[in-house]
C-alpha cells in the first residue's frame, strides 16, 4: 500500500461477500486488491496493476479467478464450521 503512503486515496467497493480497494496512478494505471473477510481472517483473493488506459472494468479472466478463489474459501470456512 506503498500508494497510500504517498498521499494516494484508494476507493473502496463492497459487493456481496467481496471487497475491492482500487488505487489509481497519474499515468493511468490502476492497482486493485480484492479480499473476503471470513471470521478472523481476511483473504487477499487477488491483487494485480493495470496499465491499459482503456476502460477500468476488471478483465473476465481476472473475474474468473477471484470467483473461483472465493468459493473455495467459502467452501473452506463451511467445512470447518467457522461463521
Amino acid at each position: 500500500m506503498h500508494a497510500v503512503a504517498l498521499g494516494r486515496h484508494p476507493a473502496l467497493a463492497v459487493r456481496d461477500d467481496k471487497a475491492t480497494i482500487t488505487l489509481e496512478f497519474g499515468d493511468g494505471s490502476v492497482e486493485t486488491i480484492h479480499y473476503l473477510a471470513s471470521g478472523d481472517a481476511v483473504h487477499v483473493l487477488h491483487a494485480f496493476q493495470k496499465k491499459s488506459k482503456s476502460g477500468v472494468a476488471t478483465p473476465q479472466p481476472d473475474v474468473d479467478l477471484i470467483e473461483k478463489r472465493m468459493k473455495a474459501v467459502l467452501a473452506r470456512r463451511g467445512a470447518s464450521g467457522r461463521s
